[in-house]
């Protein structure tokens, strides 16, 4: 193949890419592509017991949960009110999929948390291993099963954060945001690489479908999808490549266009202080080995992979996160869009499983290339890398985990089991008019649940962000902290005060809470029914 930096600047069609110098000829790639398979079923199939309960569903679970029970779409809150006020800044209508779930669940018949846990999940896990291995078959030079190995281990071991690739794969990938950066990203640069060496109008239908889905999956699309399309049009046009790079910009026309028009009726302004680049890399990227291991795949990824658009790509994506590296650029980026607390995601950038699983084709020394007698040597990289990524990370399944991971007996919904099955005893019992008061992970599972009756506090993070007026939020955190005995509890006066603002009609402690069963029912409430050492009271 000639390389792209060769090619006439007069921006002839690119001749189709020659088939990328397989190490093992003829039959690799089926058996390559058996191994990807049986690997994303795998996976599919392993999602469903894995538990690791996201307080984010508070959120993700509840639109779909809303559709489902309802037959409409919400556009206003639906997690502390029933569309009653505005959603929480940063979250708008055009991320859909939730939407998606709520209708599939409504058409079945079945819980819209059973449709997202087990049907979404798996199914979503499964087209992102595969679109994994479809990038590595674009990108890498050879040795295609070999990178894929090495891409599915780092995923799989890189559980040291919480907001880590991996920690968005199989453990979460129910989510929008979740699928986007596992599945869309690799998609996406796959869609365009394709379309630079090909041309196609399919090809490029297939880049703008692709930018249209990313800004379905997840606002957050707005923001990284045209750093995606910066990392491949940028050494295009370098290369003369004109017409190619004109055309990967159909990838953010809509997820840009969308973006504009939704800050102009909801404006964007997540608080909290702006991510330096050393954090938003050590958060995503991870540090130590791993993320030692991940900036070596990055900057090394440009000369390891496939001539051409490969790495004209990989140039790009290791210029842009070299460019976000600069001190003061993510202040610049948050400043003026708002997503201070959310910076983390450009890191998004990166297809860091790809990149580390190219590592594994870094070409051998002549003399081993040579000995047919050795050619297994070509496995050495493949094993130490997976050596090395298994000593020094931590399964995104594993009970050490920063967020606790249990793996079940059976296909399970991603919360607590115990919180579960209590808050649904509980709200099975009630019968009251009004919201729920509970302890914390009782009101995060309600939203899960039902839409008919809405928690007090299902997530305070997500409380503190609704468009409401302070006292809104003050007396419902008053409440959660006499729900949750936590000091400082609050005065009968102030307890009696927010009970006529927020509209409690039931209310359940654990029995060693004293002080708040005295409050609710100097409150006027009276104990009616108890779930062991739960006391419920109602208004």
């Amino acid at each position: 193949e000639t390389s792209s930096a060769a090619r006439p600047a007069t921006d002839a069609p690119a001749p189709a890419a020659a088939p990328a110098p397989a190490a093992p000829a003829g039959a690799a790639a089926p058996a390559g592509s058996l191994l990807a398979l049986a690997t994303a079923v795998a996976a599919a199939i392993f999602s469903l017991y894995i538990v690791r309960p996201d307080a984010d569903d508070a959120y993700f679970v509840s639109r779909a949960v809303w559709t489902a029970q309802h037959g409409r779409i919400p556009l206003k809150d639906v997690i502390f009110t029933n569309q009653a006020v505005k959603a929480i800044a940063g979250e708008t209508p055009v991320s859909s999929v939730e939407v998606l779930i709520g209708a599939l669940a409504r058409l079945l018949n079945v819980p819209a948390a059973t449709v997202t846990y087990e049907v979404a999940l798996p199914v979503f896990t499964f087209v992102a291993v595969w679109a994994v291995w479809m990038l590595i078959r674009r990108w890498a030079p050879g040795r295609y099963a070999l990178c894929f190995a090495v891409a599915m281990a780092y995923l799989a071991w890189s559980g040291t954060s919480s907001a880590s690739l991996g920690s968005f794969h199989l453990v979460r990938m129910w989510q929008g945001k979740a699928a986007f950066v596992s599945l869309m990203v690799p998609l996406l640069y796959f869609y365009l690489t394709r379309w630079a060496e090909h041309r196609s109008r399919r090809s490029l239908l297939l880049v703008a479908a692709a930018g249209i889905a990313a800004a379905g999956l997840t606002s957050s699309a707005a923001l990284v999808v045209p750093l995606i399309v910066g990392a491949v049009a940028v050494p295009l046009l370098l290369a003369g490549q004109i017409t190619a790079a004109l055309g990967t910009l159909l990838a953010a026309a809509y997820p840009v266009g969308a973006g504009l028009v939704v800050a102009a009726y909801y404006p964007l302004n997540v608080p909290g202080p702006p991510f330096t680049a050393p954090t938003a890399w050590a958060w995503v990227l991870l540090t130590g080995v791993l993320g030692g291991l991940t900036g070596l795949a990055l900057w090394t990824a440009p000369r390891l992979a496939r001539r051409g658009v490969p790495a004209l790509v990989m140039s790009g994506v290791a210029g842009v996160v070299t460019v976000l590296m600069i001190p003061g650029v993510l202040a610049r980026i948050g400043a003026a869009t708002g997503a201070n607390a959310v910076l983390e995601r450009t890191m998004w950038v990166v297809p860091g499983p790809v990149a580390v699983g190219m590592l594994a084709a870094v070409p051998l020394p002549p003399a081993v290339r040579l000995r047919s007698a050795v050619r297994w040597a070509a496995a050495v990289p493949a094993v130490a890398l997976c050596a090395v990524i298994v000593v020094a990370g931590l399964p995104v399944w594993s009970p050490q985990n920063l967020v606790h991971a249990i793996v079940a007996r059976e296909p399970s919904w991603k919360y607590n089991p115990f919180s579960l099955h209590l808050a649904s005893k509980v709200l099975q019992a009630d019968h009251q008019p009004g919201d729920l008061l509970a302890t914390a992970k009782l009101m995060g599972a309600v939203p899960l649940l039902t839409s008919e009756v809405q928690a007090v506090d299902a997530r305070t993070y997500y409380l503190e962000l609704l468009p409401v007026s302070a006292q809104f939020i003050n007396d419902r955190l008053l409440l959660t902290r006499l729900a949750g005995q936590t000091s400082p509890m609050p005065s009968e006066s102030a307890v009696r005060a927010a009970l006529v603002r927020v509209p409690v009609g039931y209310a359940c402690v654990w029995s060693h809470n004293t002080a708040g069963l005295q409050l609710l029912r100097q409150a006027g409430f009276a104990q009616v029914q108890h779930f062991g050492t739960l006391q419920c009271l109602q208004r």
